[in-house]
């Protein structure tokens, strides 16, 4: 049980985390945009605030290759990061669907952002499309909402 700020967390780990553990997920970069500046930001200057993309450190070009790269690590999940992810939403879901139709349902996938970008419409199109578990973290305190709006269209 961990308590931080009178937030107390505990119990199972996340689906992604399980995966991750052992090097089972694929990271996948989608893009270096974002619109925060966070001073402990670990984002490779060279891709920071650039639209490129990566699957575990290397460099690809579209979609196709995503599922090329993920397949060829023999990955049983994907982690998809950034920037921020929602930055760049429509790719996402591209990324999220190709996964998903390649490689199958049970293929777990989850995204990190720091809401910023999250609206309930796009939070509902990342779970229509197929997005398993979503992590926030918030660089503002009104970026909490966005967790409110995720829990109540998870049900």
């Amino acid at each position: 049980m961990i308590e931080f700020k009178g937030v107390v967390a505990g119990g199972k780990l996340a689906r992604g985390c399980e995966l991750c553990y052992p090097g089972a997920k694929a990271v996948i970069f989608v893009t270096g945009t974002c619109d925060d500046a966070c001073f402990y930001c670990p984002v490779n200057r060279d891709r920071l605030y650039r639209e490129v993309m990566f699957v575990n450190e290397e460099l690809v070009s579209g979609v196709e290759e995503v599922v090329v790269e993920v397949s060829r690590m023999g990955a049983t999940g994907a982690s998809i990061t950034g920037g921020d992810p929602l930055t760049a939403v429509d790719r996402v879901v591209d990324v999220i669907r190709s996964l998903k139709e390649n490689l199958g349902s049970s293929f777990h996938i989850h995204l990190y952002t720091t809401g910023r970008q999250a609206s309930v419409e796009v939070l509902r199109t990342l779970w229509v499309s197929g997005l398993d578990e979503i992590r926030f973290h918030p660089v503002d305190l009104r970026f909490l909402r966005s967790v409110e709006w995720a829990e109540s269209i998870r049900g």
